[in-house]
């Protein structure tokens, strides 16, 4: 009985200990899981920079390509201004905003006029954009039957306009690629329409979406 007492005390001794080195167990544990976790997160966030970089170089490609097509619009077509009006955002198309444009030298711009506008301020503009593929305006004096639209144009230049409805796999409407002149032109509408569907197959899957 003594034997098994002295035994009890002599192992009841070593409970500091034993609990210490549990509990290194446990921190060096914590210490790597965490070490592990860091990694994980410092490769995620490595694979997520490699991401956004080839999205970055790619979109830089892929304006790069648009603004050729604009430029060659703006040269075939003896064009004052070409550009492209972007609904956005393309889930509830809320406002209208040019953010890609060419213009001759002296021609004023129209990315300041149209930028961040309330569709509801244009809007039997922006339903004609929305719903029809190619709009020829001859006179936008006479053509335009939105009043803010017509005025928009005229006071900004603009007597003629021809508009291509671009459209990609998932929206019917993802902006309009519009070329514009101060004066009249003698190109035919089929010149036009077939520039610019030419110019569209090459713009409406690579447009950039305005966030």
């Amino acid at each position: 009985m003594e034997e098994a007492v002295a035994t009890g005390v002599s192992w009841v001794q070593y409970i500091p200990q034993i609990i210490s080195a549990v509990g290194v167990i446990i921190a060096a544990w914590f210490s790597y899981n965490q070490y592990t976790k860091n990694k994980q997160t410092d490769q995620k966030i490595e694979q997520w920079k490699k991401e956004e970089s080839a999205k970055n170089a790619k979109k830089s490609e892929d304006i790069a390509k648009i603004y050729g097509e604009l430029w060659q619009l703006l040269h075939n077509l003896s064009a004052d201004r070409v550009y492209i009006i972007q609904p956005h955002p393309l889930t509830t198309n809320l406002f209208l905003s040019i953010r890609l444009e060419v213009k001759r030298n002296g021609v004023s711009s129209m990315r300041s006029v149209i930028n961040k506008l309330p569709m509801s301020e244009l809007a039997e503009f922006s339903a004609e954009l929305a719903t029809r593929d190619f709009l020829y305006y001859k006179n936008v004096d006479e053509d335009v039957k939105d009043k803010r639209a017509r005025a928009m144009f005229a006071t900004n230049g603009c007597h003629m306009a021809v508009i291509k409805r671009l459209s990609d796999q998932e929206h019917d409407w993802v902006g309009s690629l519009t070329c514009e002149y101060a004066r009249p032109t003698d190109i035919s509408p089929i010149t036009f329409k077939q520039s610019m569907i030419d110019a569209a197959n090459h713009i409406q899957y690579i447009l950039p979406e305005i966030k």
